[in-house]
Parts: structure tokens; sequence; C-alpha cells
């Protein structure tokens, strides 16, 4: 071939290619339209229309080359979402107080809203913990499972402070389960080189990092924990599956309380699970927060969409009543999250047969569900990872 032809044939080729990737990249890209672009997202009034936001990220496992993917996506009045994108950060979350939220990804913390602010993470994350805000000191706080530490043992990295400033410090342990109250943040942990040995602690961020461990205990390692840490006057609760092998059946989860002032630990008989696929599809859409306490009433919701609720005067739990949930397959954890925000339990879910994202709101005293919407703009941004997979780890009613 000539000099001249083959010199034809390469250009061409590659206006070919180029013309491919930008109608790959700007025509069938359907979710640029619902993206929020770095400029917009600095505005001190983005969050005044918005109503709700959840969290996506691909999994630890899809970040090996530093191409994981994270989205925190907002809902209107309407049901018409917008999404940021972030870096990938998985059981990433945020927390909100008073037209402020906080989000995080494996790189840095961001604060939007009234005041925007970006800090840069000192090491690089690949697991979410908890993120919160304690009212009584007025502190931000992240915790992340960071992993081993250069000695062999295990550390939890925390961050914490407000859109001015940013400390942290680290948690010399693995957090089987995390909470808080107004004041302090509760964590059960265990050790590296002893898994039986659980340990609760009360963690205080209001005159730098200070974890005081209240009570000890051994336990099957084994044993799961399903809930979050709530507490009232008098008892800590959290949920946990206990392991019963040596009966007719798999094991059992527990509502257990304990005495904030003996440390006597009582446990509350939730429900039976048959075998390990029972397990795994009763498992709750996000143990960080499944269970809430409201008026003497602490709600557990579990994998399945039941609502369990522990009397805590009496000391007796119920099956409340059923989120408007069928899973396709038991064993399959696909997109539902829950919120809790005053009365009500909000419930963000997806259905695989009509490919549809709903938002509905339950009243948690009476079961009934008071309203339903349809969401548009998700599927497309979900559409847009082509191979990867992302998952929603957070869901957040805002403040107003």
């Amino acid at each position: 071939m000539r000099r001249k032809n083959w010199f034809f044939v390469c250009v061409t080729f590659f206006i070919i290619i180029a013309a491919f990737y930008l109608l790959k990249n700007f025509v069938f890209d359907a979710s640029r339209e619902f993206l929020i672009n770095e400029e917009e997202i600095k505005e001190t009034d983005f969050l005044k229309d918005k109503i709700a936001v959840i969290y996506f990220s691909t999994t630890a496992d899809q970040d090996m080359f530093d191409d994981g993917k994270g989205f925190a996506t907002f809902i209107d009045k309407k049901g018409e979402t917008r999404t940021y994108k972030m870096g990938g950060l998985e059981l990433g979350g945020m927390a909100n107080h008073n037209g402020q939220l906080l989000l995080e990804d494996k790189n840095k913390l961001i604060f939007l809203g009234e005041h925007y602010k970006e800090f840069k993470l000192k090491e690089y994350q690949h697991t979410g913990e908890r993120v919160g805000y304690l009212p009584k000191s007025a502190i931000f706080y992240t915790i992340f499972n960071s992993g081993f530490d250069d000695n062999g043992g295990y550390k939890s990295d925390i961050y914490w402070g407000d859109h001015e400033a940013i400390q942290n410090g680290v948690i010399p342990n693995y957090i089987l389960s995390s909470g808080q109250d107004e004041e302090f943040i509760y964590i059960i942990t265990n050790e590296v080189s002893d898994f039986e040995a659980a340990k609760l602690s009360r963690v205080s961020l209001k005159n730098g990092l200070n974890i005081e461990v209240l009570t000890e205990w051994r336990q099957s390692e084994n044993n799961s924990l399903m809930s979050n840490i709530v507490t009232d006057e008098s008892y800590y609760y959290y949920v946990e599956e206990v392991s019963a092998l040596t009966t007719n059946h798999y094991s059992e989860s527990n509502i257990v309380r304990i005495d904030k002032k003996t440390f006597k630990r009582d446990s509350f008989f939730i429900e039976k699970i048959e075998t390990s696929s029972d397990s795994t599809a009763k498992s709750p859409f996000d143990s960080g927060k499944s269970i809430y306490l409201l008026n003497n009433k602490l709600y557990y919701v579990n994998g399945l969409g039941h609502v369990f609720s522990y009397d805590t005067k009496e000391a007796k739990v119920s099956n409340s009543f059923h989120l408007n949930f069928e899973k396709e397959n038991p064993n399959i954890t696909c997109d539902e999250q829950v919120a809790f925000k005053d009365d009500l339990i909000y419930f963000f879910s997806f259905d695989p047969k009509t490919e549809i994202y709903t938002l509905e709101q339950y009243n948690l005293n009476s079961g009934k569900l008071e309203a339903t919407q349809e969401l548009s703009g998700i599927k497309e941004i979900m559409n847009s990872l082509g191979k990867k997979y992302a998952a929603s780890y957070d869901f957040l009613i805002l403040d107003k």
C-alpha cells in the first residue's frame, strides 16, 4: 500500500474511534442530565429544595485500581433526583444537622450546605463504619474500618470537627457495632488476638479523643451484631444473632439490654433463624441503622422488611408491621434502606422486575403506609457504571 493511502486509512480509523468515544460519552450516557457539577454543589442554598439523600458506592474489591465510584443522590419533593459523583467507599455514609451535610469518600470529607469545605484524609480509606453528629458538643464525626496497623493490631481511624477544622485519631480496635446518643459515641469491639473478648466502650470527642471501657464479656465468635447501639436513661440496646447449632434451628436474633449501673446483660427473643440462607435473608438492610428508640418503644427492621417493636417498660417484643416489600430471591440483598425520623420510617427500595426505585413513608405507631413516590434518574446513574455495581449504603431524611 502506498504511504499516502496508508496515511489516509490511519486518519480515518482514528476519526472513527474519536467519534465513537464522543457518541458514547455525550450521546448515549443518559446519566449526564442527572449529575450535579462542582459549582452547583458548593452553593450555600444547595440543600434548600432537597428532602432526602442516598449514598451509593461500589464495593472495596471494585476499587483495586483506584477506580471505585461513589454517588450522593439527592431527592426533591417531586421525586426527581440529582447525583453528585465521589470516590467509592464501601459502607460509606453521611450525617446532617441544621442545614449542614457531611459526606465521606475514600480520600476526603465534604461539608456542604450553608458552608462548603473539603478536608483530605491522612490515609486512603476503603470501608466506612459510622458517620454522625453529636448535638451536645456540636461535633460531626466519621469512623472508618481502616484495617491492621504496622504492629499487627487493628485500627479504626476517626475524624471529628466541623467545616472550620478537623481533628483525627485512632480507635485501636475492630468495631463490631457502634451508635450514639446526644453526647457520646458507643462502640462494641473485640481483640484481634481474642475474638470472643467483647467490650462496650464510650467515646468522647469534646476535649480530644477519649475512650472509656464500660464493661467486658465473653461471647461466641460466631455471634453477629445486627444493629447499631441506642440508649435511654437506664440501658444500652443492640440486636445480636446468637448461634444455636445444638438445637433444631440454626440461630436466633435477640435484643440485648445492658443495665447502665450494674452492666447486667439480658436478652429478649425476636425471631428464629432456620438456616444460613435464612440468616442472609433476614440480615438488616443496614445493620448500622436497623434499630430506633422512640417513646419507650425500640423498633428493629430485618432484611425481609418485618418491623418488630420492643416495649422498654414491659420488656416485651412484638411483630408490629411489614414494609411493602418482597425479596425476589431471599439470598440477594439489592438496594433497600430505611431511615427513621420522629414517628415515621422511610423506606427506599428497588424492584428488579419493574426497575423502579421507590420511596415510601410509614407511620411507626400504626404501621400505616402514608405516602409512596417513584424516583426518577437513579436507574440512569446505575446504568452508567457499565460492568461495575454500586450498592446503597446510607439514607438520610434531611433536616428542615
